[in-house]
């Protein structure tokens, strides 16, 4: 229980870090559906990667979704762009 207070807090401050000094040069995105059904509704993972101009990969975002529908995803984009973050180049 101990450890797993502490990865929340740890998920929670990188949730929500400033994204205004990253560029990202382009990014993937993808949904990733489990197996398990804890309730009703089909959940998955939506997760964005980013390439930076370096060439460098960086996992930019981790949130649960619904189906990955258009609101899901809408909502993860609108929480990045409040964060800071940029558009891409290529997506």
């Amino acid at each position: 229980v101990r450890l797993k207070e502490v990865w929340k807090q740890e998920y929670d401050a990188w949730s929500q870090r400033d994204l205004s000094e990253k560029h990202y040069v382009y990014i993937w995105v993808d949904g990733i559906h489990f197996n398990v059904r804890l309730e009703d509704d089909r959940l998955c993972t939506l997760v964005m990667i980013g390439v930076r101009p370096d060439g460098t990969k960086e996992l930019i975002a981790v949130e649960d979704g619904y189906r990955e529908s258009t609101e899901s995803w809408a909502s993860l984009l609108r929480g990045l762009k409040r964060r800071g973050m940029r558009a891409p180049v290529v997506a």
